[in-house]
């Protein structure tokens, strides 16, 4: 195989699955200072959480040399017992994804190069969530970001 061709791209793809949530996750543990880990999925914990999904956003773009440009969209749900920390720490999360740079998130086993990212929902309020003996307000926001899948 060709380093950079074809089959070089869709054998590095084959062997190293996406890690572009764990290399987000790494970025905001250290640039937005989450109050709780950022948990994959719904949080199941009691307390204070914060917890996101991901999901492809629209189509992709091939390269001929078999690299994709593809966007990504991120719900942040964030739940906290006082409302204006559920909401500044999304805000924080929404200023720290748009001031990445493209070195910013880096990939640790070379299956994306990080591109850009936006915020395309400002946090809103979910609801009110009775946990723990009490009352937790959830607030969601949403960013896309967009990467070069290699």
């Amino acid at each position: 195989m060709i380093p950079g061709g074809r089959k070089w791209v869709r054998h590095l793809r084959a062997n190293n699955p996406l890690d572009l949530p764990e290399a987000i996750q790494r970025y905001l543990a250290k640039s937005a200072v989450p109050y709780a880990p950022l948990a994959l999925g719904d949080a199941q914990e009691t307390g204070n959480t914060l917890s996101y999904v991901m999901t492809p956003a629209g189509d992709a773009k091939r390269y001929y040399d078999g690299r994709i440009r593809r966007k990504y969209s991120f719900q942040i749900n964030a739940k906290h017992k006082q409302s204006i920390e559920a909401i500044q720490q999304l805000n924080r999360i929404m200023y720290a994804m748009e001031g990445a740079a493209r070195n910013s998130i880096v990939s640790a086993n070379g299956s994306f190069v990080f591109l850009r990212a936006k915020m395309t929902g400002s946090p809103n309020q979910i609801g009110i969530w009775e946990d723990d003996g009490g009352d937790y307000a959830v607030y969601a926001g949403a960013f896309q970001v967009e990467v070069i899948l290699n």
